[in-house]
């Protein structure tokens, strides 16, 4: 029996075709490598320091607990005929009833009436809010640390008067938001953790606060929102409120702005919480691609009695040796490089370029288009008409 015409009639020619299969072999695991490190999308980390002159100030809150549900202590217990909103507002004191001076230039121009709302002043904007059984009051400035007067001590320093003798009262520094103050149920989110006061005497409360930033692209292996200014506990906020909107068919005092249509919860619900864990899968709230972190450092100091008495309390923010790190994930593996060591394994182990591949390609066509026109037969043809003519002469 006669071997194929392929097979090597020589050791020699023999050798070479071990010697190209095992190329074929070798290109293929290359190749299969780098596909499987382009899926797995591997990013680097670089390392940055923002300068203090394009660093904005944070955000600064400070909730007063209008109704604790816990111990039920309040000023008076709630009128049947006061919603729970305006219970709250009451008890636990308007934004103008309790800032006495604001630096730099954020002195409160106007009162915010209820259920709240916002008022601008040079250096920022106030808003007051109900979240849950607190009533919030926060500073969101639009100024660099650079901005801040040599003269205040490249501090932010708000000075509050205080309430009550037992009054729990809650400050917030945070990136240029509001405070989160549930989960929801939801293992993935985070609340905000709050310096805990109780109004009992004059006192300094300082703030030292370095922000860290983290940015990363949107992955397939880890989508995220890369949207400026979303945050992921807002959005599952959000979508809370919608549930709520459903299931109960009323607001609760938080949710009065964007549910005006709703009627008001009544105060027996002021505590309530819905099974959302389950739900907050269909939110479609993806992790923020860029997020922002505040590493504080707190410290208070008891004061005499001065002129403003013993019912006050002096915030001062300031900014700490390091003003903001910015840790940035990149892409590190693009499809430029996959293509470019795939085919530098290919070239090198089987001897093939880009040139060698268009002209073996344009071979190809060649020979396709000359086997089919030899397989095509040519059409048949009638045989010539011949006219003869005889002349006669």
């Amino acid at each position: 029996m006669r071997p194929p015409q392929w097979w090597p009639s020589s050791p020699a020619s023999g050798a070479r075709l071990l010697l190209l299969l095992c190329c074929v072999v070798a290109a293929a695991v290359q190749c299969c490598q780098l596909l499987t490190l382009f899926n797995s999308e591997p990013v680097s980390l670089t390392v940055s320091f923002t300068p203090r002159a394009d660093v904005t100030l944070p955000s600064l809150t400070v909730c007063n607990l209008g109704f604790d549900t816990i111990t039920g202590t309040s000023a008076a217990p709630p009128p049947d005929n006061t919603s729970a909103g305006e219970f709250l507002w009451k008890e636990a004191g308007s934004l103008a009833s309790q800032l006495l001076s604001c630096q730099p230039s954020c002195d409160l121009s106007e009162d915010i009436p209820y259920p709240g709302g916002s008022s601008a002043v040079p250096t920022g904007t106030w808003s007051s809010q109900i979240q849950q059984h607190w009533v919030c009051h926060t500073f969101v400035p639009n100024i660099t640390w650079a901005d801040v007067p040599a003269e205040l001590g490249q501090e932010m320093v708000v000075t509050l008067r205080t309430r009550g003798a037992s009054r729990v009262r809650f400050l917030y520094v945070l990136p240029d938001r509001q405070p989160l103050m549930s989960t929801f149920g939801v293992r993935s989110a985070e609340s905000d953790v709050p310096f805990r006061s109780v109004a009992r005497a004059a006192q300094f409360v300082f703030f030292s606060v370095s922000s860290h930033v983290h940015e990363r692209p949107s992955l397939r292996r880890a989508p995220c929102n890369a949207s400026e200014g979303y945050s992921y506990g807002v959005c599952l906020q959000s979508c809370y409120h919608d549930y709520w909107a459903v299931v109960k068919k009323c607001a609760r005092p938080e949710m009065l702005a964007d549910f005006p249509e709703l009627p008001e919860c009544p105060f027996s619900q002021i505590d309530e919480r819905l099974d959302f864990a389950e739900h907050a899968s269909s939110c479609g709230c993806l992790p923020a691609c860029r997020s922002v972190r505040l590493a504080v450092t707190e410290s208070t100091v008891l004061a005499e009695r001065g002129d403003l008495g013993d019912a006050w309390m002096k915030v001062r923010v300031s900014m700490s040796q390091i003003p903001q790190q910015v840790a940035r994930e990149q892409l590190s593996y693009h499809a430029v490089s996959l293509f470019s060591e795939m085919g530098g394994y290919i070239s090198l182990l089987l001897g093939v370029s880009v040139v060698s591949v268009a002209e073996l390609a344009a071979q190809g066509v060649g020979w396709c288009r000359r086997a089919l026109r030899a397989e095509t037969p040519a059409p048949s043809r009638a045989p010539p008409i011949v006219v003869v003519k005889t002349i006669y002469s």
